[in-house]
Order: C-alpha cells, then sequence, then structure tokens
C-alpha cells in the first residue's frame, strides 16, 4: 500500500511538472442537483465533439453523480483517440483507488510513470 500511494503521489507530481495545460477552464458544477446534472450530462453526450477532453469531462460529471463505471467507460474511450492522454489515465487510476483496486490503479501509476518520464526526456533532452 506505502508502495502504491507512492506511485500515485509521484505521478500527479511529475504530471504537473510537465507543464500539461488544464483540460478545461470550466468550474465543475459542484452546486446542481442530480436531475440538473443528468440533463447536463445528456446535454454533452449529444454534442458529438469526439475527443478525449471531451470524453474525460463527461467522465468528470459521472464521477461526481457516483457511476464510476461510466465514468471508466468515457475514459476509456478518451485514451482510444489519445493513447499519451495522461489525465485519462490519472483518473483511472483514481477511480481504482476509490474501488479499492490496489493492483490496478498500482499498474495505472506505474504505466503513467513510465510515460511521464518518456515525455520529459523528450521534452528538455534529459
Amino acid at each position: 500500500m506505502p508502495k502504491l500511494f507512492f506511485f500515485c503521489l509521484l505521478s500527479t507530481s511529475l504530471f504537473s511538472l510537465t507543464l500539461i495545460e488544464p483540460i478545461m477552464e470550466e468550474p465543475t458544477p459542484t452546486q446542481l442537483n442530480k436531475s440538473e446534472k443528468y440533463l447536463l450530462l445528456q446535454y454533452l453526450e449529444h454534442l458529438g465533439n469526439a475527443s478525449p477532453e471531451h470524453y474525460y469531462r463527461i467522465s468528470e460529471f459521472y464521477i461526481q453523480t457516483g457511476e464510476l463505471e461510466n465514468a471508466r467507460t468515457y475514459l476509456n474511450k478518451a485514451i482510444q483517440l489519445d493513447p499519451q492522454f495522461i489525465s485519462g489515465y490519472l483518473q483511472l487510476g483514481f477511480i481504482d483507488l476509490w474501488e479499492k483496486k490496489w493492483n490496478d490503479a498500482y499498474k495505472i501509476f506505474s504505466f503513467v510513470l513510465d510515460e511521464l518520464w518518456r515525455l520529459i526526456f523528450a521534452r528538455y533532452g534529459c
């Protein structure tokens, strides 16, 4: 468990060090009630904007409503569109932590660390 915590912490720290822009500037609708969130979700799902960021945004709403399997589905769609979409992997890792799937979370955070090191070396030539 301490090793998993270390990987999680290191993954998120390295992610912020890569200076990747935030996904979206919009605030999340934490003040909306459940039916308003579902209406917003339906709207987002039918926009037809198939991008990793779009699917990530939809997954955030599903996480807020506690529907982690639906969130996982949209995160996987985001990753299918862009296999280097680190935010999607991190969020999948956190879902695994919430669901106490320690081995799966460990694998995801290990993968994220490998990818982040690769991106840092590519960017800064270390």
